[in-house]
């Protein structure tokens, strides 16, 4: 079965490396256009973009901030999936 994300544009969150990174190269092996979400790892960010074929672009939000979120939303021309990876950690001693 062939999958093909062709006219498709994914944004993944929490995609400066690890799963994340994986994804974006799952979506863009299948020829789907990549947006790289990354908070703070800006140079995972782009070391996943450089390893993609085809179109993609790096967005940087905290997502854990609304007006950060909506600033990102506007800065995008259209999103047909997403992929939520992103995960936030809170340390408390024990």
């Amino acid at each position: 079965m062939t999958i093909d994300f062709t006219g498709k544009t994914i944004l993944v969150t929490g995609a400066s490396g690890g799963i994340g990174g994986a994804i974006c190269d799952a979506f863009a092996n299948a020829n789907g256009t990549i947006i790289v979400h990354y908070n703070t790892n800006k140079t995972g960010a782009e070391e996943t973009q450089a390893s993609l074929s085809g179109n993609s672009q790096i967005v940087q939000a905290d997502l854990s901030n609304p007006h950060e979120v909506e600033s990102m939303i506007q800065s995008l021309d259209t999103v047909d999936i997403v992929v939520n990876n992103a995960a936030g950690v809170e340390q408390y001693e024990f």
